[in-house]
């Protein structure tokens, strides 16, 4: 769902696409992502409607314009095998996702505002592949799952700290 809980959005799995459903008349609507290799996993919509994307195929974040549909890609810190899956926002419009192709795998953010990477840091166990990250807005913890069989637990800098 987007932030404003209006309408859902899905990745078509193994497809350069992006899809929406109008939650009043139930109309399927598809962005393809101009890169036909582009395979993104998770999602998160940030405060302005825009969509982002961690492309496990090409090692960039991206981010949808859903009015204009307008794409834009930023390369991932651990370049193009880096394997983002697992992403979340928190409630400062930071985006969070774990590099799952290097070893260990990199939890890293980028702030949506000023359109930079914050510090990447490892993740002690390794992590295996990071599937899903939940953020808890209350404690600022975010909370992630992986293929190793354990849960992780990433605690966010305070507001005006920037990692």
């Amino acid at each position: 769902m987007d932030q404003r809980g209006e309408r859902p959005w899905a990745v078509l799995f193994g497809t350069n696409k992006i899809a929406t459903v109008d939650p009043a008349t139930f109309e399927l609507r598809e962005f393809t992502l101009p890169r036909a290799a582009a395979r993104p996993r998770r999602l998160a919509v940030t405060t302005d409607g825009a969509v982002w994307f961690g492309d496990y195929s090409g090692g960039v974040l991206g981010r949808l314009d859903p009015v204009s549909g307008q794409v834009e890609e930023w390369p991932l810190p651990g370049g193009a095998t880096s394997r983002p899956y697992a992403l979340v926002n928190d409630n400062r419009d930071r985006v969070w996702l774990v590099e799952t192709g290097a070893r260990p795998n990199m939890f890293i953010g980028f702030d949506t505002r000023s359109r930079r990477f914050l510090e990447s840091r490892p993740v002690p166990s390794g992590g295996g592949t990071v599937r899903h990250m939940f953020f808890d807005p209350r404690t600022q913890v975010i909370w992630f799952g992986s293929d190793a069989g354990t849960i992780g637990r990433a605690t966010l800098p305070p507001a005006g700290v920037v990692p």
